[in-house]
């Protein structure tokens, strides 16, 4: 019945999507953003994004706008890398503050809490990037310095109130990029490249990322115990603050192309 639960309600929630939304301003006779805004964007290889349809082929997309694009490969790495911290996290929630002296009983229940903790400090930061001239990279940098000090705290503290509070400073944390890199992977292509760019990265969110999240920190700890699977988490963090720091300096080369091309 749980399976059955979340299917129903996602299928009346997709419903109503379909009847409600449009899926363009121009669909419904409104000119498109950019040319209500007037304010050309650049994608990651500095070429306006604004053309929605192209002659090319599938391949060609794929090859120039995704394969070709660095700005497309670190936001994709990074989110993997952020992936692996939140399942590395999220599914292990149950086996390993038990660990800690929790029961069982508490220890689930603070997966739905890590989750819905999250929620008002992602709308906050990610507002703060739209604030910040849409530094989503500089907020994703931040949020992850400030997620492998908690690690650290969550992964060496015995102390039941201060887990509590790290563990939901972490919801937030980790959330935030992980909303972010979306916006970013799609700011990265031309816009006739958009899905193909987000199911890409999820390509590499999933296969990749929640796969050594899950089976591989749970062989290891098996074989080695919890501080093997901790160096995992830490590794994760690790490359992507490495790769934020790359996206950072990216992201203000390209706001610089930006404001040339609207001048």
């Amino acid at each position: 019945m749980v399976f059955v639960v979340a299917s129903a309600f996602s299928a009346l929630i997709a419903t109503l999507m379909l009847l409600i939304n449009t899926d363009t301003p121009e669909s419904v006779g409104l000119p498109d953003i950019a040319t209500h805004s007037g304010y050309v964007e650049v994608d990651g290889k500095g070429q306006a994004r604004t053309e929605k349809t192209t002659d090319k082929s599938f391949g060609q997309i794929f090859i120039h706008s995704i394969l070709m694009n660095r700005v497309v490969w670190l936001v994709t790495l990074t989110s993997m890398s952020i992936y692996i911290v939140r399942y590395g996290i999220l599914s292990w929630i149950p086996s390993y503050l038990p660990t800690k002296g929790f029961s069982v009983t508490w220890a689930k229940w603070f997966v739905g809490i890590f989750e819905l903790s999250a929620v008002p400090g992602v709308i906050a930061l990610g507002a703060l990037s739209d604030v910040l001239n849409g530094r989503r990279a500089l907020i994703c940098l931040v949020s992850a310095l400030g997620m492998l000090g908690c690690l650290v705290v969550y992964f060496t503290t015995e102390n039941h109130v201060v887990l509590i509070i790290v563990l939901f400073l972490l919801g937030t944390l980790i959330y935030t990029p992980l909303s972010l890199v979306g916006l970013m992977v799609n700011e990265a292509v031309p816009n006739y490249a958009l899905g193909l760019s987000t199911g890409f990265m999820g390509f590499f969110q999933y296969i990749f990322g929640e796969t050594i999240a899950t089976a591989l920190i749970g062989i290891l700890v098996k074989a080695y115990g919890w501080q093997m699977g901790s160096n995992v988490i830490y590794l994760a963090a690790i490359v992507a603050i490495a790769l934020l720091i790359a996206l950072v300096f990216k992201e203000k080369q390209l706001r610089v192309m930006e404001e040339a091309a609207n001048r």
